[in-house]
């Protein structure tokens, strides 16, 4: 939105150039040099004077919209263009707050009236290619993109609107590709840079990002959308801290609760250093193991090498107050490839204790695993991913598993999302451990995901039915899985969030699995960016 306030005073700058009656008056000056406050204060004493002031109506309304007062704003649009109906500019404008105050079919429809009266008039073209792309409908967006560029290959708002839609579309190589051939074209423009910054953090790339965004001169680093950008790279690098609180309950009468705290610190924008840590209670049936807790601190360092590579280490350790418990070292250790890639994979590897619950906690067990993952983006809108791995616990005695899962997603609107995902593994031995180990386990699902909002809110919703098998022994019973994740952005790079998840599937189990099963977890969280 900053961007198209941005281009709003261009255009009432240009105005007030070609206006020699206004041209020296103090409230003009202080607009052209940016002083805002002084601005709407001078421009509020000319209407007390004369309320059929044009500019003063118009600068008015515009400054009313960018303090989010849409109200106020619309209706002071309304009395400028009940005076002038023409006036075009004050149309864009008033069809651009319409949009910014979440009017958006009403915003649609003015822009779309301004075009059956001048098919060829382009700030209504653009604008209404920002709002259809706000109302998720990207395709109809990038028509109208495509057509200005047709008409106009160097049309830089046009370019620069074809570049955002493709990263809204997943396509993130393809919009790098785009925003550097705007940046070709008008090197050093601000909004490109931006929008390049955005692309990059996207793909996992916040280093990069941080270098695209260093580009623009200092003196043109006050606006809103250069500081939105800049602490969303800071809530990808570092500094920050995220706290989280969860409490689990199942039908086994496992009750847990867990706090988390982690950190990270960026040495150099390619590589930060961090903490992971948390403490867990956890009470099962008293008759057989009492409340027990656990903790653990691991140190963490990570690379970022270009172009997305990720590199991770961790050491640290964690403890209990169970009966076989001992301090047992913890060590997390991972390569990623680069997520803007259409093909990738991961490799992992961790050794910790394996202290989910009270009997667990109470049995010293721990595991040692490690995992590759793959994805691809075989087609637009397609992802597949797949992964393996092998792990030994030790406990009351050595356990192994081996496990897998390949799932399929397809985006069906920019909030809609259908996903299948089929996930297995078996243990060697089926021990009394505390944790469910089953000789097999099977479980498929179909995925609806549903994302309604941009902006400060995000919402996550899921419904997953699917179906299960415990044991060789065939004999498949329903599941379901229901979550939402709720999240509001106080700021980029700092927000907080609450999570709900419901599953009767024995995967989420903690010990017996089977029949007749339910688990239920909450989750506070939050995220703060220095």
């Amino acid at each position: 939105m900053s961007r198209l306030r941005l281009t709003c005073v261009v255009a009432a700058l240009l105005t007030a150039i070609t206006a020699p009656g206004w041209a020296q008056h103090p409230a003009d000056v202080a607009w052209s040099s940016g002083d805002i406050d002084t601005a709407r204060r001078l421009y509020a004493e000319r209407l007390a004077t004369d309320s059929t002031d044009a500019l003063a109506l118009h600068r008015t309304a515009l400054m009313l919209a960018w303090d989010g007062d849409y109200a106020a704003s619309l209706t002071l649009f309304q009395r400028l263009l009940a005076l002038n109906p023409q006036h075009h500019e004050a149309q864009i404008d008033r069809a651009r707050v319409l949009a910014w105050a979440g009017r958006l079919g009403e915003s649609v429809a003015s822009y779309e009236a301004m075009l059956r009266q001048s098919p060829g008039d382009r700030p209504a073209r653009l604008g209404l290619a920002q709002t259809t792309a706000w109302l998720d409908d990207l395709d109809s967006a990038r028509a109208i993109y495509a057509d200005l560029i047709a008409s106009n290959p160097t049309d830089i708002e046009a370019l620069q609107g074809m570049a955002r839609i493709t990263g809204w579309q997943g396509d993130l190589l393809g919009a790098e590709e785009r925003w550097r051939a705007v940046d070709a074209l008008a090197e050093g423009d601000p909004t490109t840079l931006i929008g390049l910054s955005q692309t990059l953090r996207w793909q996992g790339r916040p280093a990069a990002a941080l270098e695209t965004l260093q580009r623009i001169p200092p003196d043109q680093r006050g606006t809103r959308d250069y500081g939105e950008e800049r602490r969303s790279i800071a809530a990808a690098i570092g500094p920050w801290v995220r706290p989280a609180f969860t409490y689990e309950a199942d039908s086994d009468d496992q009750r847990i609760a867990t706090v988390v705290l982690r950190g990270t610190y960026p040495v150099v924008p390619r590589f930060q250093m961090g903490f992971d840590s948390y403490y867990r209670h956890a009470a099962w049936n008293e008759l057989i193991v009492a409340d027990r807790q656990a903790w653990g601190l691991v140190a963490t360092g990570r690379y970022l090498a270009e172009p997305g590579w990720a590199v991770g280490l961790g050491v640290g350790a964690s403890g209990s107050n169970g009966t076989a418990a001992v301090t047992e070292p913890a060590v997390h250790a991972s390569v990623a490839s680069p997520a803007r890639n259409p093909i990738g994979g991961a490799l992992t590897f961790t050794h910790s204790a394996f202290d989910a619950t009270a009997l667990m906690i109470d049995s010293g067990v721990t595991y040692t695993e490690g995992g590759v993952s793959l994805r691809a983006e075989p087609w637009r809108l397609w992802q597949l991913e797949g992964g393996f791995s092998y792990a030994d616990f030790r406990g009351s005695e050595a356990n192994r598993r081996l496990a897998g899962y390949v799932a399929g997603t397809r985006r069906l609107t920019p909030s809609w999302i259908a996903a299948a995902r089929v996930r297995g593994f078996g243990f060697e031995k089926d021990l009394q451990d505390g944790y469910f180990d089953p000789s097999s386990y099977l479980h498929a699902e179909a995925i609806a995901r549903w994302r309604p909002l941009r902006g400060p809110w995000h919402v996550t919703g899921e419904a997953a039915p699917g179906l299960e098998q415990i044991t060789s022994t065939w004999d498949p019973h329903a599941t379901i899985r229901l979550s939402l994740q709720t999240a509001y952005d106080l700021f980029p790079g700092r927000q907080v969030g609450i999570s709900a998840l419901y599953s009767n599937a024995g995967l989420q189990s903690f010990s017996t699995g089977g029949a007749g099963y339910r688990y239920v977890a909450v989750t506070l969280s939050g995220s703060w960016a220095f």
